[in-house]
């Protein structure tokens, strides 16, 4: 009996000593547990601060949106309003416009007719400048009764005298000796007549070639000396692109000058023309010197009977023995 009550009080002492290890572990976990519950409600009022802060924000920033959206309200009213304003203002542009442009039309309709009508006229008036255009070069002229060169032939009336169209159309006149002597402009540097001519859809040019013989001939009879032979000349409407040589168009009437001197001629197809090669030929010309100074004025016609000048200016006598 008494070692069974022996054991029970050792199993209970050792049974409380147990528990007191129990408690005191429970203890110290509890307050970790406490410290932690204090760490974490430190930071929760930390939170709730920054959130009080942050909500003061929001209610200041919604504050500030409520006047923009009253602000906004003004303004698309106000913009509603110029819209309005804009619409009736269009209208009325579009009114006057309207009432404007009937009447502009009005009063261009008849305008429109005498534009026409000046057209048609300006269309006979070019007829007229190109019939007329053969005087351009001997505008501002001398006295007639000058004489040329020496042993110059002489020549028919120039343009602008009584038998100008004579002249264009009968070069041969020029052969007469008691012609009147050519007169000439004043000024053969102002260099009224074009260089070149806009003819089909080709720029051309007037190349010109002079020359005197002195080859031996045969002498007259009696031994007396040979007259002088006249000046030659070729020709050539050259493209000054890579067009065609044009095709129909004869010379008119050629005019010599150098200094006072004018001689009036003719020029002479004596090769046909080609696709590239449009000669002509000019012979019996003035006894002039070599030299340069020489204004080849060259009247061409078309097939219509148009007709226009061109010329090659300070061109040179060449000599060949």
């Amino acid at each position: 009996m008494a070692g069974r009550v022996a054991k029970v009080i050792l199993l209970a002492s050792m049974t409380l000593n147990m528990s007191g290890c129990v408690v005191f572990e429970i203890r110290d976990e509890l307050q970790k547990a406490n410290q932690n519950l204090a760490t974490a409600n430190t930071q929760l009022m930390a939170a709730n601060t920054e959130l009080d802060i942050a909500n003061a924000k929001l209610i200041e920033a919604n504050s500030r949106l409520v006047q923009a959206n009253s602000d906004l309200t003004v303004v698309n009213s106000n913009l509603t309003q110029t819209i309005q304003r804009l619409d009736g203002t269009n209208g009325q542009i579009a009114t006057l416009q309207n009432k404007h442009l009937s009447t502009l039309d009005t009063r261009l309709d008849p305008l429109g007719k005498s534009l026409t009508e000046v057209d048609t006229h300006l269309g006979s008036l070019r007829k007229t400048l190109d019939n007329i255009d053969s005087m351009i070069p001997f505008l501002g002229i001398t006295d007639s009764g000058e004489s040329g060169a020496e042993g110059a032939p002489t020549g028919a009336e120039m343009p602008g005298t009584a038998s100008a169209a004579t002249d264009a159309n009968a070069p041969n006149s020029t052969n007469s000796p008691t012609a009147s002597v050519p007169a000439t402009p004043k000024d053969t540097t102002s260099r009224m007549i074009p260089e070149t001519l806009q003819i089909d859809s080709s720029e051309f040019r007037l190349s010109v070639y002079m020359w005197r013989n002195f080859q031996p001939s045969v002498e007259p009879a009696g031994g007396a000396a040979p007259a002088p032979q006249g000046l030659l000349a070729k020709l050539n409407l050259v493209p000054t692109d890579k067009g065609k040589a044009p095709q129909g168009i004869e010379v008119a009437a050629i005019r010599l000058q150098r200094g006072k001197s004018v001689w009036t001629g003719q020029a002479t197809k004596e090769t046909g023309d080609t696709a590239d090669t449009w000669e002509r030929m000019v012979r019996s010309g003035p006894v002039w010197d070599m030299g340069a100074g020489v204004n080849v004025f060259v009247q061409l016609q078309w097939p219509d009977g148009s007709k226009k000048w061109i010329a090659a200016y300070n061109q040179t006598i060449e000599r060949v023995d």
